[in-house]
């Protein structure tokens, strides 16, 4: 290491083998600190995704089932009609549509 080849030269500054050893000692601490930073965000965006698609799944599962539903009662029975309506609006549909399905 460059430390350890100028110690001699240095050493008037107050540079010992004790310091370059501490020094060396936190950079690798610091090093594994920021890989474990790094791993930690890299797994809440995975786990977040995986609940954005999980969710997306069960939406679309929703609306089927709702759609499903309402097809059923259309003619035969408005009150069981409106038990399947998913958004208080009077198409039934969200006023502004999701834009950011994944």
């Amino acid at each position: 290491m460059t430390a350890e080849k100028y110690l001699p030269q240095l050493a008037d500054e107050g540079l010992t083998t004790e310091k370059i050893n501490t020094l060396m000692t936190q950079r690798e601490a610091l090093d594994v600190a920021i890989d474990a930073q790094a791993k930690g965000i890299s797994d809440r965006d995975l786990a977040a995704e995986g609940r954005v698609e999980a969710l997306n799944k069960l939406y679309q599962l929703l609306t089927k089932y709702a759609g499903t539903g309402q097809d059923i009662f259309y003619e035969t029975n408005e009150a069981k009609y409106n038990d399947y309506i998913i958004y208080d609006t009077p198409s039934g549909l969200p006023e502004t549509p999701p834009t950011d399905l994944v």
